[in-house]
């Protein structure tokens, strides 16, 4: 195995050269090519060069001279510390809590050896990337024989993986174990695969068919979320738990939906009582709703996403909902629970809630208006509505008011809802920017005046068409995430006069603490600013930044400061490592 092509070929042209000779039996050797016998070639082929063959004599079996043909590659035998036949060493590996092994190759390829259940992993894990294989572009995951369990989080986020090999010793796949994989075309689950987990493709945008094989007893909720190519889901001929009907994937021992695709029509012939969980989200090709009569209830963000929807009807008979301007509604609650973009919010007191995801993701939706009738809008009933464009509340509210195309808490004064046209208002009237309130949305400037005090959570989060943002006198209380995955920001301002709040190099800075609260894709850590802490999610989602230098004042980082920079390439940081 050792001995190089030319000095097989030498021997192999003296074999030819002596012609045939005389051994002790006194017969002449007629040596002629053999491929090796198959237990043989695991150890003699080579993977790099082709196929390994032999000279051997057809009177007496004698070996010859092995020589390589220049046919297809053997492929790799990948052990954790490299290649068994020819050597090729890893270029990322090491030992999991878990005991189990992993190597990195420099095709792309993650292996991973054990046996028993992989490890499960925490969101703040994944966040805070602790997982050792992240750092690697992985495009193939390959799970060697042995190892029973995917576990949580396992390999979430992988925006580049296509394609995983899965043993048949695999029966269960974690919590969001494959979550944003969006390059994942197709994957085949093992027969015995018994549990898909909550989340555990969710977000796979590129995933288009998959088979559910005989065993699969138990789908969680949100497994095939946002989902948003699939076009087909097989159940295996024996398998007792599920059925395809109508491009309807049903649970037929809780009559639940759990996932749809294409142009699906949930079954009308009482096989189905529950909507699951985000059973239809991401579905953008779905265009009309139709709620049949067996249907008792509706999970959370059933139909989040469904932007292509344009009419929502329930059938006759139905005791639990009614549909009403092209809105579903719960008729025990009277909570509004799914629009679209034709709909029109009922003003005649049979809606008086706007539940959680109802108009989520409804890019088309370009107007709003809230009648008298409204006492509570969940803060994520309107949240990536990017084509809303007017906000408008009716006279006598007492609940809310519109001003400037902002939807306001009027007891509160807290701004619930804004779109790409909002100007929020000077005079007073607002004074927090609540959770959520302009999430997704396709504003680009952004001014917030010196009443505002504070800012919730995910308040800007992926607005992405949003570059300058200008910040008030009155801003106390701020964290990075409010703005995590505003991937176009390039400016930051602050009123002249700020007590604690201050520019440098492109950064927002508290002056008190020495935290860098927000930064630009083009962002600068000044090592004479005084900065001693880099703030939670100050730089997530800036996808442009491909190099941080840290200086070594920085004593501290916070969670999630650079999530989501899938361009960052280099960073340097000059103080020591404790």
């Amino acid at each position: 195995m050792k001995k190089t092509l030319s000095i097989l070929l030498a021997a192999l042209l003296a074999v030819f050269a002596t012609g045939c000779q005389k051994n002790q039996d006194e017969h002449q050797h007629s040596f002629t090519v053999k491929d090796m016998a198959l237990d043989y070639l695991a150890a003699e082929r080579s993977c790099l060069t082709g196929e390994l063959y032999y000279y051997a004599c057809s009177i007496c079996g004698k070996a010859g001279e092995y020589v390589w043909s220049a046919g297809d590659p053997l492929g790799h035998d990948f052990q954790p510390e490299g290649c068994a036949r020819c050597g090729w060493a890893s270029t990322g590996s090491g030992t999991l809590p878990s005991g189990h092994s992993w190597a990195y190759y420099s095709d792309g390829t993650l292996y991973l050896y054990g046996s028993g259940a992989l490890p499960e992993w925490t969101e703040a894990q994944l966040v805070g990337g602790e997982i050792p294989w992240m750092s690697y572009a992985i495009r193939s995951v390959v799970v060697q024989k042995g190892i029973t369990s995917i576990g949580d989080r396992s390999f979430s986020g992988l925006a580049k993986l296509t394609s995983v090999d899965l043993p048949a010793t695999v029966t269960s796949i974690g919590e969001s174990a494959f979550e944003g994989c969006k390059a994942l075309e197709q994957i085949t689950l093992p027969n015995m695969m018994n549990v898909l987990q909550k989340n555990a493709f969710r977000g796979c945008s590129s995933l288009k068919e998959l088979n559910i094989p005989q065993f699969t007893a138990l789908i969680e909720g949100n497994v095939f979320a946002g989902c948003s190519s699939l076009t087909s889901i097989q159940v295996a001929p024996n398998n007792t738990s599920f059925r395809v009907l109508n491009g309807c994937l049903v649970d037929l021992g809780t009559s639940t939906l759990k996932a749809a695709f294409g142009t699906a029509e949930i079954p009308a012939d009482g096989s189905v009582k529950i909507i699951g969980e985000s059973a239809f989200e991401g579905n953008t090709q779905l265009t009309t709703l139709r709620i049949p009569a067996s249907v008792t209830k509706v999970g959370e963000s059933a139909f989040y996403g469904c932007s292509g929807i344009t009419s929502i009807t329930v059938d006759a008979g139905n005791t639990a909902y009614v549909s009403s301007g092209n809105c579903l509604v719960e008729v025990a609650t009277k909570k509004l629970i799914q629009g679209c973009s034709a709909s029109s919010i009922p003003a005649d007191g049979s809606v008086t809630e706007i539940g959680e995801y109802a108009f989520a993701g409804c890019t088309g939706l370009t107007a709003v208006h809230i009648p008298t009738t409204i006492t509570n809008i969940a803060g994520s009933a309107f949240m990536g509505c990017s084509g809303l464009e007017t906000i408008t509340a009716a006279e006598g509210s007492t609940h809310y008011s519109a001003i400037g195309n902002c939807l306001i808490i009027s007891g509160t004064r807290t701004l619930i809802l804004g779109c790409k046209n909002s100007v929020i208002p000077t005079d007073g009237s607002v004074i927090r920017i609540g959770n959520g309130a302009f999430t997704g949305t396709a504003i680009a400037e952004l001014v917030i005046p010196d009443a505002v005090t504070a800012i919730g959570e995910a308040a800007f989060e992926n607005c992405k068409a949003l570059t300058k943002i200008t910040f008030g006198k009155g801003i106390t209380t701020l964290n990075g995430a409010a703005f995590s995955g505003c991937t176009g920001l390039t400016t930051i301002e602050v009123a002249e006069g700020h007590p604690n709040l201050a520019v440098v190099a492109e950064s927002l800075i508290d002056k008190s603490t020495g935290t860098l609260l927000l930064g630009t894709n083009t962002s600068k850590i000044d090592h004479t600013a005084g900065i001693t802490a880099i703030g939670a999610y100050a730089f997530a989602g800036r996808v442009e930044m491909t190099s941080i230098f840290i200086p070594r004042t920085v004593t501290s980082i916070g969670e999630g400061a650079f999530y989501g920079c899938s361009e960052l390439q280099k960073v340097w940081y000059e103080g020591t490592e404790e």
